[in-house]
């Protein structure tokens, strides 16, 4: 295998890779800079780490290891959502379990429990995709709480897409994004209220949705368990999906408003109007 060669010695691969200059690599755009550079500083992270995962940061000092196979999930410098992870370790401390609602591959489940050191529960419903959780919680050194169901509004069952990988999968009902030959899988939906708004239930302490259009739904099932613990919630609207998926706005607008947080905003401290959104949108509540 080549190993390049400099003033007589063999350099380790780390250190080769440590001394590639990132910003002349990204003015390069013959060789497709930005490309280059990410898929440089993606190698250089793997050797770091000897080829065993990658080790991207969530927020602040807080990193995550990140198995091989979920490469494409890799990111450069703190993670996008790195502001909705300092939201929620935000919750005002004491007892409290954090929700993950469409927990994907659990990167939300990793922060919250590596931030404040209390426990999680990850719903995710698509088979492999829960899979994909639980292994990154152990990587992480995390006991994973992963449960194979859907949040929603009631008992029974639904229809999602199954993409491998990690991959963001949504209802089936939302025929304009589900192609012909789209894996697709049946899964149980239960309501949150069942576990988390009766007497002796856990304290909930923070709640995560992210449910690709299903907000709604899974709002309604937890009407009990957000007014009686008041957590903080990350909430967000697909609000491109809703139309499709028959998301009653109004209803939408006004269930936030009834749960009476005093602070509701975007991710940037924005107004949300949730009637005329036409793009994704994050809604904190604290």
């Amino acid at each position: 295998m080549f190993q390049p060669v400099v003033s007589g010695t063999v350099w380790d691969r780390t250190e080769w890779l440590s001394a590639v200059d990132f910003q002349a690599l990204d003015r390069a755009r013959w060789l497709g800079g930005a490309k280059w550079m990410e898929r440089a500083r993606k190698s250089q992270d793997l050797l770091r780490n000897r080829g065993r995962g990658f080790r991207p940061v969530l927020f602040d000092d807080h990193a995550l290891s990140l198995p091989r196979k979920l490469w494409r999930h890799w990111w450069h410098g703190e993670h996008q959502d790195a502001p909705l992870f300092r939201f929620l370790a935000g919750a005002p401390p004491g007892p409290g379990v954090f929700l993950d609602v469409g927990a994907n591959i659990g990167l939300y489940s990793v922060a919250w429990s590596i931030a404040t050191a209390r426990p999680h529960l990850a719903l995710e419903p698509v088979p492999e995709t829960a899979a994909l959780c639980r292994e990154v919680l152990a990587m992480n050194g995390i006991v994973a709480n992963v449960w194979e169901i859907a949040a929603g509004r009631t008992h029974g069952a639904t229809t999602l897409t199954a993409s491998p990988g990690g991959a963001n999968n949504r209802s089936a009902r939302e025929h304009s994004k589900v192609g012909p030959g789209t894996p697709l899988v049946d899964v149980v939906t239960a309501p949150l209220d069942d576990r988390f708004a009766r007497g002796g239930a856990d304290a909930v302490a923070a709640i995560k949705i992210d449910v690709e259009g299903q907000e709604l739904e899974v709002l309604e099932g937890a009407i009990g368990t957000i007014r009686r613990w008041k957590p903080r919630l990350v909430l967000e609207c697909h609000c491109a999906s809703w139309d499709e998926l028959n998301v009653d706005r109004c209803r939408f607008a006004e269930l936030i408003d009834s749960f009476g947080y005093r602070h509701v905003a975007g991710r940037n401290n924005e107004s949300v109007n949730l009637r005329k959104a036409s793009r994704t949108v994050h809604l904190l509540c604290s």
